[in-house]
């Protein structure tokens, strides 16, 4: 006020312009404030000289009613408690917080659960949710290019530096007996509004809140992820109980548990999902239990990916008694966490070939979360294809002079043209990864990966396409110290596997 009104010296008004300049936040103040300046000056100077002091003291009091009526109208008090709110965050989670190993990021309708280092986007597609890619390699792609890491998502000081940073925005503060939510909006970069919730009790770090200005990118929230600790991966064991809500009743099969007769139910099962295009899902598996009278049961259960294709695999074997089909769609999966048949990985510390993979997608977040999401879905698709050959074999061999054992036959050798499409893809997605590790080495691989041949397609277990998948993972994702893998171990255990050497 004093400098619109020309009464500070000058040296002083040329520092606090000089400020204003530079500083963007107080900049922001001052343009929202300037105009109740003006009308104070030009209040101030309607006083006459030689005027009653009453006179002078009426002016002076409706001018400080109009400041006041404009600060508290304004967004000031409001940002101040903001300020004040978020200085007190902040020094909480220095004291007694760290940044989350995994996180859980999730809208209305998509999911996925991202882990990081301090400036790495890593998208994890595993775990005991159903998660989109897709959703989570589009916020990697606008914030990473923006500077932020996945660890500022639930940062307080992130959060203050770019509210600072902000020439036009506008705060609110909802208060409630449990929380505390501060919310900043804006129109500039690709950050349109940013909330942190804290807990009332001691202004510890809750949940944020996002809007991008990027098309196509819903609302979302960020949390800790409630994952478990991390551990060595391991397949999935099955079901002890599928959940209750899914479970039908179990149907004994006939002819007193014949088990000829559970196999041939289980074929059928099987070649039920392979005319389906269905039995290289990983997260979709058969199994036999018993019921509650001790009879045999086949189980098709997990997740499929949308609710049409329920209703098809019902429709397809409702006609054979003694199958139960417990499954769910995606967006079932995404709103309530169910077991599946597939464990992920789950191990922690920084990947084996982490500077490779940094040095490769320097300049490119996109390309960067490309090349992880088609590693982890062929990887997936290939552990999946795998199992379920291996599974048609085992039962042309318990039925061999059925005749399912032939369609068993046609179906499993079918399988051997989608396992050689992931081999194929995968040495072409490594094969950078591979160069840029033998930089600088006396030797190296002999050049570019060759395409797998038959025999490499036709030995590959599901045990070996589970290795794959684990030291893809181990290379690019993270790997703990107890793994027993160094980065040339991986590397050239992966090759071995690629190539088709045991």
């Amino acid at each position: 006020m004093l400098l619109h009104s020309g009464e500070l010296e000058a040296d002083e008004a040329r520092a606090l312009e000089a400020h204003l300049a530079e500083c963007r936040e107080c900049q922001a103040k001052w343009e929202r404030l300037e105009p109740t300046y003006r009308a104070i000056a030009e209040s101030a100077a309607a006083v006459q000289p030689g005027r009653s002091d009453r006179r002078v003291r009426a002016v002076v009091a409706s001018v400080l009613a109009v400041v006041v009526t404009a600060y508290l109208l304004s967004d000031g008090a409001v940002e101040v408690r903001a300020d004040e709110l978020l200085a007190r965050a902040a020094a909480a989670q220095s004291a007694h917080s760290s940044a989350p190993r995994l996180m859980r990021l999730h809208s209305a309708e998509d999911e996925c659960r991202v882990t990081s280092d301090a400036s790495i986007w890593t998208v994890l597609e595993e775990g005991p949710a159903v998660t989109d890619a897709t959703f989570c390699n589009s916020i990697a792609a606008t914030l990473g290019a923006a500077g932020w890491a996945p660890h500022d998502l639930l940062s307080v000081e992130t959060f203050q530096r770019w509210r600072a940073g902000l020439r036009d925005k506008t705060d609110a503060v909802e208060e409630s007996a449990d929380w505390v939510q501060v919310t900043t909006s804006t129109n500039e970069g690709p950050i349109r509004s940013a909330s942190l919730r804290l807990q009332a009790s001691d202004l510890s770090l809750r949940s944020a809140r996002f809007e991008l200005a990027a098309g196509g990118v819903p609302a979302f929230d960020v949390e800790r992820s409630a994952e478990p600790p991390p551990a060595p991966f391991e397949p999935a064991a099955p079901l002890a109980e599928a959940p209750s809500s899914t479970v039908e009743p179990a149907i004994a099969l006939t002819a007193e548990s014949d088990p000829d007769v559970a196999s041939e139910l289980e074929a059928k099962a099987r070649l039920t999902l392979h005319a389906l295009d269905l039995d290289a899902n990983v997260l979709l598996d058969v199994d036999r239990r018993l019921d509650t009278e001790g009879e045999p049961v086949v189980r098709i259960w997990g997740v499929v990916p949308t609710p049409e294709i329920k209703k098809l695999l019902r429709e397809r074997t409702a006609g054979l008694s003694g199958v139960q089909v417990l499954v769910v769609s995606e967006a079932e999966q995404r709103r309530e966490e169910r077991p599946v048949p597939w464990d992920g990985f789950h191990e922690a510390g920084p990947a084996l070939a982490l500077d490779q993979v940094n040095a490769l997608f320097k300049n490119d977040p996109h390309g960067r979360q490309r090349f992880l999401s088609e590693l982890g879905s062929s990887t997936r698709a290939l552990a999946g294809a795998a199992r379920a050959r291996e599974g048609l074999h085992a039962l042309q061999a318990e039925v061999p002079h059925s005749e399912l054992a032939s369609e068993l036959a046609v179906a499993a050798a079918q399988l051997d043209q989608p396992i050689a499409v992931q081999l194929e893809r995968l040495s072409k997605w490594l094969q950078p990864l591979f160069d840029a590790l033998d930089q600088g080495r006396e030797t190296s691989a002999a050049g570019a990966a060759e395409p797998p041949d038959s025999q490499t397609v036709e030995r590959l277990s599901y045990q070996e396409a589970l290795e794959i998948y684990t030291l893809v993972c181990r290379l690019t994702l993270g790997a703990s110290p107890q793994s027993g893998s160094s980065t040339d171990l991986a590397r050239t255990r992966l090759e071995a596997l690629l190539a088709g050497s045991r």
